[in-house]
């Protein structure tokens, strides 16, 4: 429906005005005759309430998201509604959380125009994560050259979250995962070993000091999320050496009660990921006692089946009562993002948190590996998640007056990876043979005769959705990518075959007529790959993209040469193809269908890299 608001209060009609920025929510449609008069009634109750009076509609609602959130119900309605209705989250704690640390660091706008989705789906808050990307004024060297945010920009987006009633949080390490900033002889003296921090070192506490106060000064809630995740090396490097052997757990504990001082000291209200407990738990270690003070997060993503979380809850819940979940978009294994798969998970992950009466959720958007996948790629998974929490029975439509596509031909985007089957099963074979050699041809052997025909598929439902919208850009750089993939995915087979089979004519056929075509493809991808990078990120990081495609456009042109080449009498073989071919082995399980590989060092070459 049409929507028609009355007399709003200031902070409503802020909220409603960016929503006109981002939204189609307020958009007239001719074809539609009916027109929702609404009244707006801000009250202290739990969700939102809409009925009728007369010739309006009344939306009573608890805070501005809920606002937000029957808006767009509203807006998706192609009839008047006769029934009262009414929702509210089945979580007190609902909110999502955007990863600045796999090199692209979103800029301010692409953060508010997520600040405004999260609002509008009536999600709570939006978690920052950032490892070494914020300015920290003591540490010039943390997140130098990396994109950092601003204490300024920080602000800016605080500020701008409160217009919808959303809590800006910040999502930090204080232990691991701070790989980046071990290159330098200051921070490599305090890095116990890999990424993980040197524990009970004074030069340790000093630094994140710095870091905690520095979060304290930008963000005005009094929540922090301190990480410490994955360090299961704890005390392994130079720590041994210089202390000898001590149990994980008492390393473990050690740390996180000086981070929780830092955390008092600043007044911060900290979260940590659980991992680390249940991987001393896992390995018989259970001397340790978590602080009340302390809420954890069980992370998982990695099944559609409630089991799996059933039996997490019934292992981590002993060991604390205040336990949160993180399930996620799944935007992490290449360009491409896995909406299906990641509904269908988010489904299971939050039946099971009802059952067990969990009432923090999570739903986190990694970048491993590069970033590549749009932030913006993973709206379905958003927005069908939000669609369980709130028990709603908002309709499709709505997701089209939110995006400006249907919701159907969004999530087509998912196909850019073939053999989805019915969302369970996942892949990102667009990633691993986009890169995969076309001489050493790790990945061919998971390639089937039909592979470069489902790309041509998908870029005909990529061209679709990139002839309109506001991210017709992110479709086009899928286009793009399926035009590439289409002539390259089955190009190291062909390639094999004919060398095997002594046909010269076709290798120098390939050399002359297929590779050019690739390359041309590979040029245009890399131009729309680059505007979109460039529209949602800063510009940092993009520079690990050039390297990589760059490389790989420089492999195909000497792909082509020595083709040339061992045709033309030349060369007397190609060693490449003189080894024995031995299909794919990194993992046991190599059908195409479920093969995720993410890593691009090890996708290009077995050779060494760096």
């Amino acid at each position: 429906m049409n929507l028609a608001i009355l007399n709003t209060q200031q902070q409503e009609q802020k909220a409603i005005e960016e929503m006109k920025k981002y939204t189609d929510l307020f958009r007239e449609e001719k074809s539609l005759d009916q027109t929702a008069v609404i009244e707006l009634k801000n009250t202290d109750r739990d969700g939102y309430f809409i009925h009728r009076e007369d010739d309006r509609y009344v939306v009573e609602y608890g805070c501005l998201p809920d606002m937000c959130r029957a808006l767009l119900l509203l807006s998706g309605m192609e009839h008047q509604v006769k029934q009262e209705i009414g929702e509210k989250c089945i979580f007190s704690d609902f909110g999502i959380m955007l990863d600045l640390s796999r090199n692209a660091v979103l800029k301010t706008d692409t953060i508010r125009q997520m600040i405004c989705y999260a609002a509008c789906l009536g999600y709570k808050f939006v978690g920052l994560y950032m490892e070494d990307t914020f300015f920290v004024e003591e540490e010039p060297y943390f997140g130098y050259m990396r994109g950092r945010m601003t204490h300024e920009e920080i602000r800016e987006l605080d500020r701008y979250a409160k217009e919808f009633g959303i809590e800006l949080r910040p999502y930090i390490q204080t232990l691991a995962h701070l790989n980046q900033i071990v290159r330098y002889e200051q921070y490599d003296r305090i890095t116990d070993t890999k990424d993980i921090l040197l524990v009970g070192d004074e030069r340790t506490e000093i630094f994140l000091d710095h870091v905690i106060k520095n979060i304290s000064e930008c963000f005005s809630t009094d929540f922090i999320n301190i990480g410490m995740d994955e360090a299961e090396l704890l005390g392994a490097g130079k720590y041994l050496t210089k202390n000898g052997f001590k149990k994980k757990s008492e390393l473990m504990m050690a740390h996180l009660s000086m981070v929780l001082k830092l955390c008092r000291k600043y007044h911060l209200r900290p979260q940590m990921w659980s991992d680390m407990f249940v991987h001393m738990l896992d390995n018989g270690d259970n001397s340790f006692t978590i602080p009340e003070e302390l809420q954890i997060v069980y992370w998982d993503y990695y099944s559609t089946e409630e089991k799996r979380y059933h039996d997490n809850f019934e292992k981590q819940l002993p060991i604390s009562r205040r336990l949160g979940f993180a399930g996620g978009a799944w935007k992490w294994t290449g360009f491409v993002p896995h909406n299906a798969y990641s509904i269908l998970a988010g489904r299971a992950s939050m039946k099971s948190c009802k059952e067990f009466g969990i009432d923090s959720y999570t739903v986190t958007c990694w970048g491993d590996d590069g970033a590549e996948a749009s932030c913006l790629s993973v709206l379905p998974t958003f927005f069908k998640d939000a669609l369980v929490a709130y028990e709603s029975q908002m309709n499709d439509r709505s997701f089209e007056k939110l995006t400006g596509y249907k919701f159907s031909e969004f999530m087509k985007i998912d196909l850019v990876n073939p053999y989805l089957e019915d969302g369970r099963i996942h892949n990102n074979c667009s990633k691993y043979l986009f890169y995969n050699d076309p001489l050493i041809g790790t990945f061919d052997s998971v390639v089937k005769e039909d592979t470069a025909e489902r790309f041509a598929q998908a870029e005909m439902y990529m061209e679709q959705a990139a002839s309109h919208g506001c991210l017709a850009y992110m479709f086009n750089n899928m286009q793009l990518l399926c035009r590439v993939l289409k002539h390259k995915a089955d190009l190291g087979i062909r390639i094999r075959k004919a060398y095997t089979e002594g046909e010269k004519k076709e290798l120098l056929a390939i050399a002359r007529e297929d590779i050019p075509v690739i390359r041309r493809e590979l040029d245009a991808f890399y131009a729309a790959f680059e505007k979109q990078w460039k529209r949602e990120n800063k510009s940092f990081g993009f520079e690990i993209q050039t390297i990589r495609i760059g490389g790989l456009d420089r492999r195909l042109a000497d792909t082509a040469r020595i083709l040339k080449q061992y045709a033309n009498g030349e060369l007397a073989c190609i060693e490449e193809l003189e080894e024995t071919y031995q299909p794919f082995c990194y993992f046991e399980k190599n059908n195409i269908e479920e093969l995720n590989y993410n890593l691009w060092s090890d996708i290009v070459s077995p050779s060494v890299i760096g």
